[in-house]
Order: C-alpha cells, then structure tokens, then sequence
C-alpha cells in the first residue's frame, strides 16, 4: 500500500470541490508535522526513489524520513542543511554553506567536499541532481551580480567537479533550482523581476517568463514545469519553451504560503510544502 493512500490522526482528507481550479488534481490530504520535539522549521523536503519523504527541519536540527502514513520513521541528527538532493537509493547530497556532504541514510556520512570560488566569497543556495552529476548554484549575495552553476560527477567515493559556469547578473535569485533531464535545461527563480529564467546546461539563457509573484519551488511533471509563487499563494504552469498555460492551484485548493515542490514520478503524486512550519498538501494528479 503506498504512504499516500493511508490515513492517520494528522492526515485530514479533502474532497474534490467545484472551486478546483483544475478536477483532475485531487488533493489527497493535508499533513502537519508533530510539535512533540519542538515547533519544526522545514528548509526543503523531497521525494525519495521509493515514495517516502525526506525533510530537513531545520530548528530541532533533525532529517526526518516519512513513511506510511506521513508519519516519521526515522530522524537522523544533523547539525545544519541548507539544502539536499538525492543522488542513489540510499544516498543523499547536504549543502551547508559551501560544502557538499555526500550521507548515506543507512549509515552516516560517506565523503564532503569544500566548494572554493576564486572570484568572490559566494555562498551556496541551491543543490540538485541531473542524470549522473550534482548541481550547485552560488551567488554573491552582497552585489548579486554573478552566480555559479558547478557540475559534480558522483560516485561512491566522492565529488569531482565536472563543469563551472559562470553567469552574470544583476538580481536575486529564489533558493530554489529545477533540471529538465529532458531537454537539458537549468530553471532559476529571479525575485528582483518576479520571473522564471531558463538556462542550457551550457549556461546561455534560453527564456525568461514573469509570474505575478516571486517564485519559489519548481516542479517538473512531463514536459512541463510548475512553479510556486509565495505571496499569492498560487501554482502555475509552464511549457518547457517559457509559455505561460496559466493558474493550476490557489488558494481555493488550500494552498497557502507555497515553497517546495516534490513530484513522484511511479505515483504521480505531487507534495506541496505550504509554509516552514510542517504545513504540506499532496495531490494525485496522475489523470
């Protein structure tokens, strides 16, 4: 039985309502996390390749894996992330600052890696992983006026830096970053000019699309990316070109205050964080 189709005492379910701005996207229920161990603050959550999730909470200094149920399984002590990828089955990518942790959550840490930037002091803000590389994106955030896109090799011995892009540009970009495996393109978040910007993996910008707010988390379903804009509490959707094919969710279909968003490809099941406090929504948007 798959965590998603069970209930439990912190799972509230929802029915499909008229005001659904799209009724093939069936909320399946609410969850917010247990306040036993201190009120969390959630920094980023994701799905692992067996459906189960994996979120770093962040004040009670904890990665917390929820199984069946949307209950947690296991916590593991850990001092600070400021983002995580999944790389294998078994292993995770932490980001704290400018190191890359490669940790296995069977077993501890496996390998680090210190990133070094020769033309300023940046600071690391997003990590993900693409086909057989990590992703790590820093910007100077005093001028913001480059980042850095690195490409790492894994393996199971570590970390080699495959390719360094440099991009300048004068804004701040969202924490946030998504990869079309697909076509081979990198997606920022810019808050400075509230838009989506896409990138080849080459580092030229393809496209640049303006939502009504500042986007945060982006999700890749098909050939088309959602993305999360906080302020106005809605999701939308683009084409993988930057056409805009409008609102998919707002706040009728519950979504307040939207952060991460983690798409399971096996149970075409989309989590949605809603706030930093342990707040999430889970769709079955598999029609």
């Amino acid at each position: 039985m798959s965590f998603l189709s069970c209930m439990s005492s912190n799972t509230v379910p929802i029915e499909p309502t008229k005001e659904s701005l799209h009724e093939t996207c069936i909320a399946v229920f609410n969850c917010r996390l247990s306040k036993e161990s201190g009120r969390p603050w959630v920094s980023d959550v994701i799905f692992l390749p067996q459906g189960t999730v994996l979120l770093f909470d962040k004040w009670n200094e904890k990665f917390k894996i929820l199984g069946n149920e949307f209950m947690c399984t296991k916590s593991i002590p850990f001092k600070d992330a400021d983002a995580f990828a999944v790389v294998s089955d078994d292993v995770i990518a932490v980001m704290a600052s400018n190191t890359i942790l490669l940790y296995s959550i069977k077993g501890g840490k496996l390998s680090d890696i210190t990133i070094k930037e020769t033309s300023f002091g940046g600071k690391g803000i997003a990590l993900t992983h693409y086909d057989n590389y990590l992703i790590f994106l820093s910007e100077n955030r005093d001028v913001y006026s480059s980042i850095y896109i690195k490409l790492y090799n894994y393996s199971r011995g570590g970390l080699t830096c495959h390719k360094s892009l440099e991009i300048d540009m004068k804004a701040e970009l969202s924490p946030y970053i998504a990869i079309s495996e697909k076509m081979k393109q990198i997606f920022l978040g810019n808050l400075d000019n509230k838009s989506v910007m896409c990138f080849s993996i080459s580092g030229a910008l393809l496209w640049e699309t303006t939502l009504s707010s500042w986007p945060r988390g982006m999700a890749f379903v098909g050939d088309k990316v959602l993305v999360a804009t906080f302020f106005d509490h809605k999701i939308h959707c683009l084409s993988g070109q930057g056409d805009y094919l409008g609102v998919v969710f707002d706040s009728s279909c519950g979504i307040r205050y939207p952060l991460a968003l983690c798409f399971h490809k096996p149970t075409q099941r989309l989590l949605v964080q809603c706030d930093h406090f342990g707040d999430f929504k889970v769709y079955d948007i598999s029609s």
